[in-house]
């Protein structure tokens, strides 16, 4: 799991709303619920069905982000938490690669989502 928490000056409404549009811009599909937004990406069949030494299998390992926004004092808090959808196989035990590509994966969904959030 990756977190990462940001403070901001804007409204709880405008941090979900610049969240939402940034990973819209980067090619993803944010479910919004009430002040949470929640992405699901990649598929584990077809990461085992092209494994890790192909581009397709690659780029399906299943990671999630779920982003909640809380009012602050003057403007809002931003946590978003990055996980693996994998479930409890060994190989997300025992391959570095997998983990290295997982890594890789939840950090480049929490960059998109915070990339319109002006820190304080």
């Amino acid at each position: 799991m990756a977190h990462e928490t940001v403070c901001t000056g804007l409204s709880p409404e405008q941090a979900i709303e610049a969240v939402r549009l940034s990973l819209v811009a980067d090619g993803y599909r944010p479910q919004i619920k009430e002040q949470t937004i929640v992405v699901r990406q990649g598929s584990d069949l077809v990461k085992r069905l092209f494994g890790l030494m192909l581009a397709a299998g690659r780029n399906a390992v299943p990671v999630g982000l779920t982003v909640s926004v809380e009012e602050a004092v003057d403007g809002s808090q931003v946590r978003l938490d990055a996980y693996d959808r994998l479930g409890p196989y060994l190989d997300t035990k025992t391959s570095k690669r997998l983990a290295i590509i997982v890594d890789e994966r939840m950090q480049r969904l929490i960059e998109s989502a915070k990339k319109n959030i002006q820190p304080r």
